[in-house]
């Protein structure tokens, strides 16, 4: 299923019209969201998170590279625009250097815990 058949059906499921859809992602009209539902514009990248929002769903499921959730969670999920960066510029990545990457993160995360606390 393309991105464009995902948004369409989502849309529906969540009883959206094109145009109140294209209001709550902020365009002025209904168009970028028909020609996205055709396959004939990509969703811009800042706009993910907004339609994920809306339409409830994970960015993965929107992308078409997960499948839905049978839980609610879904509607708790957001990809910020840090988070959907880093997604996207470490996706050439291999997975060892994914594994080193996350190591450094768990490093700073423990090393700012630490300062908070007083710790040296």
């Amino acid at each position: 299923m393309s991105t464009g058949d995902t948004v369409k059906k989502l849309r529906i499921k969540n009883n959206l019209t094109q145009e109140s859809l294209a209001h709550a992602v902020g365009y002025t009209d209904k168009s970028s969201i028909t020609r996205i539902e055709k396959g004939k514009q990509d969703i811009p990248q800042s706009k993910i998170p907004l339609f994920c929002r809306v339409l409830k769903c994970s960015p993965g499921e929107l992308l078409g590279i997960a499948e839905p959730s049978a839980s609610k969670q879904t509607e708790e999920v957001t990809f910020d625009d840090f988070s959907f960066a880093l997604y996207n510029e470490t996706k050439a990545l291999t997975k060892q250097q994914k594994k080193e990457l996350l190591n450094m993160a768990r490093y700073m995360k423990t090393a700012l815990e630490k300062e908070k606390r007083g710790d040296r």
